[in-house]
């Protein structure tokens, strides 16, 4: 498969699930902090915006496994490059806050943290390599 069919089919799941975990996370808030709901229905509306993003993120493997070696190589670049930011934005936080009256940083920011970091990653190495725009 073409690296462009791997990401048109990429951005086919990608779009929704992302549509669906970006609604879902602030009407879980909202409603959840409203106390709009019972206890039992803010587990399933809690749930939603973890299922949608294990979703974008399925597509995510699936897409890096069907490009060519050249555009995995930078993905996974990519991706370790938003592991390592994740993990020392984490330490460094967590340090910060347990050895001080710094606030603790919620886990929900994990996923953001890393996607940015990823999204920053891979267009600095999609420029660096002169890979075409099919990575970001």
């Amino acid at each position: 498969m073409s690296p462009k069919q791997a990401y048109s089919r990429y951005m086919r799941v990608f779009v929704p699930a992302m549509t669906i975990y970006a609604i879902s996370v602030f009407t879980a808030v909202y409603l959840i902090k409203n106390e709009i709901l019972a206890s039992p229905q803010s587990y399933i509306v809690a749930l939603i915006p973890g299922l949608a993003a294990m979703t974008f993120m399925w597509a995510h493997f699936r897409f890096i496994r069907e490009t060519d070696e050249f555009h995995r190589k930078v993905q996974t670049e990519a991706m370790m490059i938003g592991i390592a930011a994740l993990m020392a934005v984490a330490m460094t936080w967590g340090m910060m806050s347990m050895f001080t009256d710094f606030p603790e940083l919620p886990f929900f920011y994990a996923i953001p943290i890393f996607y940015a970091s990823y999204g920053v990653a891979a267009a600095y190495l999609g420029r660096k390599y002169k890979a075409s725009c099919v990575l970001l």
